[in-house]
């Protein structure tokens, strides 16, 4: 799969893949609620700056950047990757940005169980507060009075902040707690829409299980159980080029603005490259088996829109759960099981049943 073929997913709903009317019409119908939410919540004008793009191995994150360049390209926008950390040079970033759009990358890090994107969304609130700022589909997850008071402080000066969040808590909890009306929005990875695995299952239940400290603590998975995580792969010599491409880019200031803006674009194009790579791993490791049983979001999504029966319990924040309830329980494809361990007992039986049927 090209990048390209990756943007031209969302130039029309999903289609073809997995045979069944009712998942088509769900991913359909997150495909549309996705583009809609988005056409919405940018401001007039074609170009838009993206900052905080994923620079590590985590599938989920890279699929939703691609996610997040599909709907822009759908969209007709052009998005331009500037990078920038807590700790990047003021008056430079002030100069590359200007006075366009700025759009804050999706995810699950709005809150304080992963402090260095919300310093730096904090930061980037009060440093720009006369652009229109866009908060990509997040899920919100707080621990700490300070941490909550800091950043309903920082929502609520600047004037122009949109706020999409991906699941029902997430919404509750913006209102409640940080003063904000958010925005419900589908997860930027449907905009993906189908995929298809690579190849046919080689086993029949694939554990994939978070090794990060968003893994419930209490979880047990039963002797003789092997799992896998798809944060940490080996560093092929293709990836290693894109890399040093992408961080030559991002170097680069350009003299002018029109020469900036096309290294900029040029840069997000690189970056997406290293995505496509990790995506196409992800989808590699959850077409190898025919039930997939996880803690992560994006096995989730990634198995439904490849077509993937799977089953799926909960992370620490209570993120997937919210999410499941908001958008995806009625499909057939996925199970929900209260911990990992009833989540390999009820993988190894859907696997048992699909045995011998067609795949």
């Amino acid at each position: 799969m090209s990048t390209r073929a990756v943007m031209r997913a969302a130039a029309s709903p999903p289609s073809g893949g997995d045979p069944r009317p009712h998942e088509e019409r769900l991913l359909a119908q997150q495909h549309a609620q996705l583009l809609g939410a988005l056409a919405r919540a940018l401001p007039p004008g074609r170009s838009v700056v993206l900052l905080d793009i994923p620079n590590h191995a985590n599938v989920g994150d890279n699929a939703i950047l691609l996610g997040e360049l599909a709907a822009l390209k759908a969209l007709g926008r052009r998005a331009l990757y500037i990078p920038a950390t807590p700790s990047s040079d003021g008056a430079r970033l002030q100069r590359r940005i200007g006075s366009r759009p700025i759009l804050l990358h999706g995810g699950g890090n709005l809150g304080d169980l992963w402090p260095a994107h919300q310093h730096l969304r904090e930061r980037i609130l009060a440093e720009f507060p006369g652009n229109p700022i866009v908060q990509l589909p997040q899920s919100v997850a707080f621990s700490h009075a300070d941490s909550i008071a800091r950043a309903r402080s920082a929502f609520e000066r600047h004037r122009g902040f949109t706020l999409l969040v991906r699941d029902e808590q997430s919404r509750v909890f913006a209102a409640e707690h940080l003063g904000i009306r958010a925005i419900l929005t589908p997860d930027a990875a449907f905009a993906l829409g189908r995929l298809r695995p690579s190849r046919p299952p080689q086993r029949d239940v694939l554990v994939l299980a978070r090794t990060d400290h968003e893994a419930r603590a209490a979880r047990r998975i039963p002797l003789g159980v092997a799992t896998e995580d798809w944060t940490t792969p080996p560093v092929g010599l293709h990836e290693r080029a894109l890399q040093r491409i992408a961080r030559e880019l991002d170097r680069r200031p350009g003299r002018g603005r029109a020469a900036s803006d096309a290294l900029a674009h040029a840069a997000v194009l690189a970056w997406g490259g290293i995505s496509m790579e990790h995506l196409r791993r992800g989808i590699e490791l959850l077409g190898s088996a025919r039930v997939v049983v996880t803690d992560r979001l994006h096995a989730h999504i990634l198995s439904l829109l490849l077509g993937i029966p799977h089953v799926v319990t909960d992370n620490v924040s209570g993120k997937i759960r919210s999410f499941y309830e908001t958008w995806t329980r009625e499909s057939e494809l996925v199970t929900w099981a209260d911990s990992l361990e009833q989540g390999v007992e009820i993988g190894r039986r859907l696997a048992s049943e699909r045995i011998g049927k067609p795949l």
